[in-house]
């Protein structure tokens, strides 16, 4: 069934109206709070500040949980990225030392051009061994965006750049694994015809097309999921087992090898609140990442915090609740709150 899928004027319809709620509550987002511009040369650096030292200090104490993914990725004999991310248990400290490494770097006028290429090319060697692109691509757009808060980068240089990300995107996918697990495999070279249909296809379609699956089997997957936003406010906490993308690629898809074929998160808000709820997730991601512009320019800490979301709300289309939720808490707001814990806590006791 992987693959093919049948849906008429109704499921049509209501894809059309699901898109149309959702960018309605992205455009209240921007009406309520005004247009948001990202500033330049307002950087303030840390220079002396605690936070430098902290997350100097943190980036060395999570430097061993990315080295032991490395070397478990490279001596676990698994076969695909699949395996490896449940068989990897260091591997989402490694977005902690990330966080931590970047904040350090990029904490004083000191920073220099190598510091920032030797931490991009630290995350694309992850990534050929691992075949997880999130890493790399964070790293790079943490990087590039910093270089544009600080006026290191001209807008021309900063487009191109985003261009040529999207335009090699079909690439990182034959790359992703090739030190490692898919070392034996070549990578194959992607010709014109199949660049310009890869870029409008793969995970740019999934979401879509998972919508579409979601639509036609819609009674089995109130049969199969239930309330599939509870469960995922429940996995969030480790209070529920079951990932809602993992149980749709093997109860409605029926595929259950490989990494799966993801999820939709606007199917998830249809079947659970009807348009009301993609209204409300519109509404939530603009706001939210009107908030989070508005900051952006002040610090490294607001950088990380920024880019974080947007990737994670980007992400999360294909994916669930859950990863949404993960990717904003976990891996955006938790190493931020981290840093300004550790730094309050210093300070209270060198006053006692």
């Amino acid at each position: 069934m992987t693959g093919m899928y049948n849906v008429g004027y109704e499921q049509h319809f209501i894809l059309i109206m699901s898109g149309f709620f959702t960018y309605l509550g992205l455009l209240i987002a921007e009406f309520i709070l005004g247009p948001s511009r990202i500033k330049q040369a307002d950087f303030q650096y840390f220079q002396s500040n605690d936070f430098k030292k902290l997350s100097g200090t943190l980036s060395l104490v999570f430097a061993p949980f990315f080295l032991i993914a490395l070397i478990d990725v490279l001596g676990s004999g698994n076969v695909n990225k699949y395996e490896l991310n449940t068989a990897g248990v260091f591997n989402a400290l490694t977005y902690y030392f990330l966080a931590f490494l970047f904040i350090y770097i990029t904490s004083s006028q000191k920073c220099i051009r190598v510091k920032m290429v030797s931490f991009i090319l630290l995350f694309l060697f992850f990534y050929l061994v691992s075949g997880e692109r999130d890493f790399f691509i964070r790293a790079f757009l943490l990087i590039l965006f910093f270089l544009y808060i600080t006026n290191q980068v001209s807008n021309k240089v900063t487009i191109i750049s985003f261009v040529s990300g999207f335009i090699l995107a079909p690439l990182s996918q034959s790359l992703k694994g090739v030190l490692g697990y898919n070392s034996e495999q070549s990578v194959q070279l992607i010709g014109f015809d199949n660049l310009i249909v890869s870029l409008f296809s793969g995970e740019f379609m999934s979401q879509g097309r998972n919508f579409y699956w979601m639509l036609e089997f819609k009674d089995r997957m109130l049969d199969v999921y239930g309330n599939m936003l509870v469960n995922d406010i429940l996995r969030f906490f480790k209070l529920y087992e079951h990932s809602s993308a993992s149980l749709f690629g093997e109860k409605i898809v029926g595929r259950t090898g490989g990494s799966g074929v993801g999820f939709s998160l606007l199917g998830e808000m249809y079947f659970t609140f009807w348009y009301f709820g993609l209204l409300f997730l519109g509404l939530s991601i603009g706001v939210l990442l009107k908030w989070t512009a508005k900051v952006a320019s002040d610090s490294s800490l607001n950088i990380y915090l920024y880019i974080t979301v947007l990737f994670s709300c980007s992400y999360a289309l294909r994916a669930d609740f859950a990863n949404l939720l993960a990717g904003v808490i976990k891996v955006g707001l938790l190493p931020v709150v981290i840093l300004i814990l550790c730094r309050s806590s210093i300070r209270f006791i060198q006053k006692s």
